[in-house]
């Protein structure tokens, strides 16, 4: 079903909610065609921090999403290049969150580490506890 099938009837009863399952079937289309080597033209080198870019991106999408609402409801033919703008802000979205896999990764095997270590050190403790003990039958 076609967004101009959706919004064909606007006297129908169930018109805006045609209008907004169009909008979620556009939206699930949309990440579904995110390329996993993402694009980056339009994003400029920045010498500010990411979590800045990323919430001018995000602001810039839902600036996005609702001049995309506003053409659907005045012009729903016209979406292709609102649709366009909204898919370039995602990658650029994509492209900054993955520059944060490298230092969570880094994070969460640190972690995992300093667990092994308290883990280790927990468990020669409970040796040396069950060593020392004069009637001890652990190790007989």
């Amino acid at each position: 079903m076609g967004c101009e099938q959706l919004f064909a009837d606007e006297d129908s009863p169930n018109f805006g909610i045609n209008r907004s399952l169009s909008l979620v079937l556009v939206f699930i289309a949309f990440i579904a065609s995110l390329p996993s080597d993402p694009w980056f033209a339009t994003m400029p080198p920045s010498t500010e921090d990411r979590a800045t870019e990323l919430k001018k991106l995000n602001h810039s999408l839902l600036l996005n999403f609702l001049e995309l609402q506003h053409i659907l409801v005045n012009r729903p033919q016209d979406f292709t290049t609102k649709i366009e703008h909204i898919r370039i802000l995602f990658i650029n979205m994509h492209y900054l969150l993955n520059g944060y896999r490298p230092h969570q990764a880094r994070d969460t095997l640190k972690l995992l580490m300093e667990l092994q270590i308290h883990r280790r050190i927990s468990m020669a403790r409970e040796i040396q506890q069950l060593s020392s003990r004069p009637n001890s039958s652990a190790f007989r």
